[in-house]
């Protein structure tokens, strides 16, 4: 009895997701464009991607993880587990008043600022590729074209004016240099 109830005190203090036996590694897939892939297929039901990502996090390390309360299991993820399909600025006067709205490919809506932060990476090419950072440390890559729309937006960076940058929520995120070319 002694042995259980010590068992079930270190239980307690793990992560919901710590106490699944074990961990699997589903034969998924999200590709660059916001494809899910199922055993080499595409998953044509768009609700059913809708709830799989109701479960899909992304651990500190990169690793995807599908955890339902009986299991877990790794995914692979090409770049970004969303992709933006809808990008809304509300302007309100002043660029520093603005707010700028994104739609991903499941139709969650998301508010840049700063619980959702715009995050620029550069790729291997030197490439800057935008990102909104969401919850469960997840992102979701802007397009091309909603990165062109958000630099038709862009203001000189209050603190650096080599810089140009977009406001949103009251948070300025730059954008790119001057002096990129």
């Amino acid at each position: 009895m002694q042995v259980k109830n010590e068992i079930s005190k270190e239980l307690a203090k793990l992560r919901p997701d710590e106490k699944r036996q074990g961990a699997h590694h589903y034969n998924m897939k999200i590709m660059r464009d916001g494809t899910w892939f199922h055993e080499g297929r595409p998953i044509q039901r768009h609700a059913l991607v809708k709830l799989f990502s109701t479960v899909l996090k992304r651990d500190p390390r990169g690793q995807h993880w599908l955890i339902t309360p009986v299991e877990r299991g790794k995914i692979d993820v090409e770049d970004s587990a969303f992709v933006s399909r809808d990008l809304r600025i509300d302007e309100k006067g002043s660029p520093q008043s603005q707010t700028i709205h994104i739609t991903n490919n499941v139709d969650k809506d998301f508010t840049i600022g700063p619980d959702c932060p715009l995050i620029l990476r550069t790729d291997e090419n030197g490439v800057r590729i935008p990102y909104v950072q969401i919850e469960k440390n997840l992102e979701v890559r802007l397009t091309r074209t909603h990165f062109y729309m958000l630099a038709e937006y862009a203001v000189e960076d209050p603190e650096d004016p080599s810089w140009l940058g977009i406001w949103s929520q009251g948070a300025f995120y730059r954008l790119g240099h001057m002096d990129d070319s």
